[in-house]
């Protein structure tokens, strides 16, 4: 829920560019967020098993 409530925009913040299966991509937040990992999908490729998680570290 905390990283839900912290993106208003729910394409802005984890819009990049492609990669490629295995890749990393920093994210920068505008708001602070507990520690933790947060599963997410892509909305139109979830039946293909595009997903990922997000790790917040201090």
């Amino acid at each position: 829920e905390a990283l839900d409530a912290a993106i208003t925009n729910k394409q802005g913040p984890l819009a990049s560019a492609l990669v490629a299966e295995g890749d990393n991509v920093t994210i920068t937040f505008p708001a602070a967020l507990p520690t933790g990992e947060y599963r997410f999908f892509c909305l139109p490729h979830q039946m293909m098993g595009m997903h990922g998680m997000i790790t917040i570290a201090e």
